[in-house]
């Protein structure tokens, strides 16, 4: 028989697209501000590694808990989403979400790998300014040469 005054919250790190890598820091706090365990502490923070890296911390029993993620060390992603389930599935884990007695909370961080796009823009007209020209046939075609 075990007796415990404490639940558990289960963090678990989501990349899209799967398998990326990065260490990607997170708080766990309470909306009131009030101890989350017996330490006494306000909050604990700590770093998910990659894809599927995940954290358990024991605390105290409230409906007032957050979730947040500091992507600082990782610009090169976006906080999709944070998502617990209790009080339900679904939750959104940086508005509140609850920690009972004796019970697991698990909440995912959903990140997405950003994208970007690089645009060519060309001009109609050959600029010929510092570059060599060749004479391509005898109707005087200029073409550019690297």
């Amino acid at each position: 028989l075990t007796i415990s005054n404490c639940g558990r919250v289960h963090i678990t790190k989501v990349t899209a697209p799967a398998g990326e890598t990065g260490n990607f820091a997170y708080t766990l706090e309470r909306l009131s501000g009030a101890d989350i365990d017996f330490t006494p502490r306000t909050s604990a923070s700590g770093t998910l590694v990659n894809d599927g890296g995940s954290a358990q911390l024991a605390v105290l029993p409230g409906t007032d808990y957050r979730l947040s993620e500091n992507l600082t060390g990782e610009p090169t992603f976006a906080l999709e989403s944070i998502v617990c389930d209790r009080p339900s599935p679904g939750t959104d884990g940086s508005a509140g979400f609850s920690v009972d007695l004796s019970e697991d909370t698990h909440c995912e961080i959903h990140n997405r790998l950003r994208t970007g796009t690089i645009t060519v823009k060309s001009k109609d007209a050959l600029d010929l300014s510092g570059c060599v020209a060749v004479v391509l046939c005898r109707t005087a075609t200029w073409t550019r040469i690297k």
